[in-house]
């Protein structure tokens, strides 16, 4: 079992070093101790309008003034796209700065306290749970005894349902020759509880005389003594589960909620353990939420049912109470209707209290401190810890830039000291029938801020599995993103086709730390009849040599778009009557305002192609825009790729690109033609563009639409 314990600590968060007992930290000029405390009604809605003075705190028994108290709201509003509302292209790349910080949940089924096989109906009921969570709650999985098959935090509730649907009951119940009880055995190894011990006795050995007697009472004790020991057994694997847990989320910052799915847990002779474990709770800063499940009636892998069947599960169920109770939590029975259950706690786990506990000298003394938390009004149930254990403050232990990148990669939410953005770029890898994809990041640069950084990047695809990883120490490239100075990072890795999620960590050479989250499709672009590369837009490159660098959000600044993607086929002869329109638009669904016709280079074979377009912007006032490839093959479109960018400089400091760069991107141009140039379709879209930025010149452009160009 001590190897279960150790997978569920590394699956769910790895630390860079132990945890240090909790300090007071300072609040307003004040040494406080920080004390998390719920409070909702008797339907259980978090109460959201009390104040500090009607909270009552003791420590050791005596009042202590509560200098603060914060409600904390874990239901934050989230952005989300209304109907009718013009779409942007933001989600092309995320930022560590619009990060929402969300609920941590642990939800954690007892297999070896569920019947065998049973236990679906409050794991389907937690699936439905699953989808009222929001996008930034984080939810972990775990089993015990570990299976091997778990999720750690993450936003994929899909990922956490299926693992979910796959936890059900392993137990049985403890089988000898004699059908003695749970409570039985226990009263008669643990208590030497002599009238049960002649009830059980008498039951199997009554009719007995002689030696067949004395032996049959030999055989009574012996597997009285077996069943409590394999009973006992259980709860050790139990809590040696709810340790391990614990003692992960210790490093993970923040409130976190654990759900502990059981039938039972029989804490006789367990309870100096359970009190253990409400401490590792409070400093983990984790509530203990049970879901007490009914025992089935009959088992069917049973012949006989207990005879003390109503002592065994009061005794499941007193441990289960003590658990919640120690460690801030509450109680729910699932009978039938699981779902109402699970409502109730997402609503008890939507908020809490901070409090601010003055703290003196004396609670550094490194000894526990029980603390009481109560307020005046009627109808309320508080929960809070129980106690608190300071410490005298201790040199932290030296740590690795890799370590701390580690912690950064593992934390389930975005880390925000250094502002951080991140895109990806998709390419059928020219090697293999694999995705070649590429990851452009830049850290805001402040000042006199090094370019030297410590960077580290995880790929983990749809199951949770980590697939691909690096930390490095890397010199970042400094440059004028879209949005002021950055420092940029390009890195490329080769991945199955499939959907990921890469989290990026960062830090600086003051010990500052960043980290991201962003999800990455990479689609199938081998063997198909068609497909499409990401596209790329920058501006146009300054040697002739010089390739488009892919960056988080374009920077243009001379009045043109560079833009390039790559096309693929299976089928021989494919872009014969393929064309390629990049199109500029102020968002997603806005009319086109300028645009150029793709060329067309042809690949290493005839499998696949190069698209290139240079399209001017010198009519577009500054400002945010979208560029939009739209590729069709005669009448029918196949496909559309959009990269926002941002248009830095005005018309009059527009620069034409040279012919030598122009060369290096684009085929040779063809002859140029007046009445090709000249269509309305062509001039419309520049007309448009002055109509809108330029109503001075409404006059000129609507005789020149009626096709008078004499001035």
């Amino acid at each position: 079992m001590r190897e279960s314990a150790l997978a569920l600590t590394v699956l769910l968060v790895a630390p860079p070093h132990g945890a240090l007992a909790q300090q007071p930290i300072f609040r307003g000029g004040v040494e406080v101790i920080e004390v998390d405390a719920s409070v909702v009604d008797d339907r259980g809605h978090p109460v959201a309008d009390l104040r500090g003075p009607e909270f009552a705190v003791t420590v050791d028994g005596k009042p202590r003034k509560v200098v603060s108290a914060d409600f904390v709201s874990l239901r934050p509003v989230e952005a989300r796209p209304r109907n009718g509302d013009p779409q942007t292209a933001d989600s092309a790349f995320s930022s560590n700065a619009s990060s929402v910080l969300g609920r941590l949940i642990v939800i954690a089924v007892d297999r070896d306290s569920i019947s065998f096989g049973e236990g679906r109906v409050a794991t389907r009921a937690a699936g439905k749970f699953l989808d009222k969570l929001r996008p930034s709650d984080k939810v972990a999985v775990v089993t015990v005894p570990h299976d091997g098959r778990s999720a750690g935090f993450t936003s994929n509730h899909k990922l956490v349902r299926d693992e979910l649907d796959r936890a059900v009951g392993i137990a049985h119940r403890p089988r000898r020759t004699f059908n003695i009880g749970v409570y039985e055995a226990i009263s008669i190894f643990q208590h030497s509880d002599s009238r049960t011990e002649a009830l059980v006795i008498n039951r199997f050995c009554g009719t007995l005389r002689g030696m067949a007697a004395v032996e049959c009472e030999s055989q009574v004790r012996s597997q009285a003594g077996q069943i409590a020991e394999e009973v006992r057994e259980r709860v050790d694997n139990s809590v040696r589960g709810l340790r391990a847990i614990l003692e992960s989320l210790r490093e993970v910052e923040g409130p976190k909620s654990l759900v502990w799915i059981s039938e039972g847990l029989v804490t006789e002779g367990a309870s100096a353990e359970l009190a253990e474990i409400g401490r590792m709770a409070a400093a983990a800063r984790t509530t203990v939420n049970v879901i007490l499940l009914d025992a089935p009636l009959a088992d069917v892998t049973e012949a006989e049912t207990s005879p003390s069947r109503r002592e065994d599960r009061e005794l499941e169920t007193r441990g289960l109470e003590m658990l919640a109770g120690m460690t801030r939590g509450a109680l729910y029975r699932v009978s039938a209707n699981a779902e109402y259950v699970f409502d109730r706690m997402e609503d008890e786990l939507s908020a809490y209290y901070l409090l601010g506990v003055e703290s003196l000298q004396s609670d550094k003394d490194g000894k526990r401190h029980p603390i009481k938390v109560s307020v005046g009004r009627r109808g309320v149930t508080v929960r809070a810890r129980q106690e608190f254990q300071g410490a005298p403050q201790r040199a932290a232990k030296a740590e690795t830039v890799e370590d701390r990148l580690r912690y950064a990669l593992a934390s389930p939410f975005a880390i925000t000291d250094l502002p951080i953005r991140l895109t990806t770029y998709a390419y059928q890898d020219s090697n293999s029938s694999k995705v070649r994809l590429v990851v452009a990041a830049e850290i805001e640069r402040s000042g006199d801020m090094s370019p030297d950084m410590g960077v580290g990047i995880v790929l983990i695809d749809g199951d949770g599995k980590t697939v691909a990883s690096s930390l490095q120490r890397a010199t970042l490239d400094a440059g004028d993103g879209a949005r002021g100075p950055v420092l940029e990072h390009l890195a490329a890795m080769t991945v199955d086709p499939g959907t990921y999620t890469l989290k990026l960590a960062a830090i600086d050479d003051r010990g500052r730390r960043g980290s991201i989250e962003h999800p990455v499709n990479a689609w199938q672009m081998s063997g198909v009849p068609f497909a499409v590369s990401d596209l790329v837009v920058a501006d146009v490159p300054q040697q002739a040599a010089g390739g488009l660098r892919p960056t988080v959000e374009a920077r243009l600044t001379k009045g043109q778009l560079a833009a390039f993607m790559e096309l693929y086929s299976d089928q021989p002869n494919y872009f014969g009557t393929v064309q390629v329109r990049v199109e500029v638009a102020k968002d997603l669904s806005g009319p086109a305002l300028a645009f150029a016709i793709g060329q067309l280079e042809p690949g290493k074979d005839a499998r696949n192609s190069g698209v290139s377009a240079l399209v001017p912007l010198g009519a577009l006032p500054p400002g945010e825009y979208v560029a939009h490839a739209i590729i069709r093959r005669g009448d029918q479109k196949i496909g559309e790729l959009t990269r926002p960018f941002r248009l830095v400089a005005s018309a009059a400091a527009a620069v034409v690109a040279t012919p030598a760069v122009l060369s290096s991107m684009l085929t040779a141009p063809a002859a140029f033609r007046r009445d090709a140039v000249l269509k309305p379709e062509v001039v419309g879209s520049f007309l448009d563009a002055l109509d809108k930025g330029r109503p001075a010149l409404k006059a000129t452009t609507t005789q020149v639409r009626s096709g008078r160009f004499d001035g």
